[in-house]
């Protein structure tokens, strides 16, 4: 009998500890799914804050500005955020379809090309800016009139170089028209990708339209 009672008491145990392992587990199963559902739900709320700030540019009239800016906010994301918190990289493409001066011609453009076609034409711009005549720089002297100028130059007794400086400006202004043509004219947004793991945009493409 009393072996009997013993053999109980120690089933008794046993099931009890059994139970409590039983509910631990279950306890422990919520608790890993519930932080696997809050995760999910931290990651979603994440991409979608995340994609606010390029899902602006997802439309049919972005000015060329907006494209160019695009373009330097991607680059600087790439280097300094992707590489560092392990997200995949943003890519963009623009397709040019007709030529727009001589920097920006016909053809696709990445970031990285755009940002070196507009670096190239503002060195020229400031290049040919600086250019001096008389004591003033070409960026000041297209913005006087015919008569003016040649006042100038008569008073310096310059004005054989009147006719060298009137070129030089004429180059000067059509690389000032090109920079603000690029910048005015008008593209859209005609396809996103998202990374399917975390919903984060990865990649945007635009054409020009007008």
């Amino acid at each position: 009998m009393e072996n009997a009672s013993k053999a109980l008491i120690i089933a008794g145990g046993v099931f009890i500890a059994l139970f409590v392992i039983t509910i631990l587990v279950f306890f422990f199963q919520n608790v890993k799914i519930m932080q696997s559902e809050q995760e999910a739900a931290d990651s979603i709320e994440q991409a979608a804050e995340f994609n606010k700030q390029y899902d602006v540019y997802n439309r049919n009239n972005i000015y060329g500005s907006e494209i160019l800016s695009l373009a330097n906010k991607m680059e600087n994301y790439n280097q300094k955020e992707a590489e560092e918190k392990g997200y995949l990289e943003i890519g963009m493409q623009v397709n040019i379809t007709q030529d727009i001066g001589t920097y920006f011609k016909k053809g696709n453009y990445v970031a990285s090309d755009l940002q070196k076609a507009l670096a190239n034409l503002e060195q020229k711009v400031e290049e040919y800016a600086n250019v001096s005549y008389c004591g003033k720089r070409i960026s000041d002297l297209s913005s006087m009139r015919t008569n003016e100028l040649q006042e100038l130059f008569r008073s310096q007794n310059k004005l054989a170089q009147l006719s060298e400086a009137q070129a030089v400006m004429t180059k000067y202004t059509t690389l000032k028209a090109e920079q603000t043509e690029i910048k005015s004219r008008i593209f859209r947004c005609v396809e996103v990708e998202n990374d399917p793991q975390t919903g984060r945009i990865t990649f945007m493409k635009f054409e020009l339209v007008g």
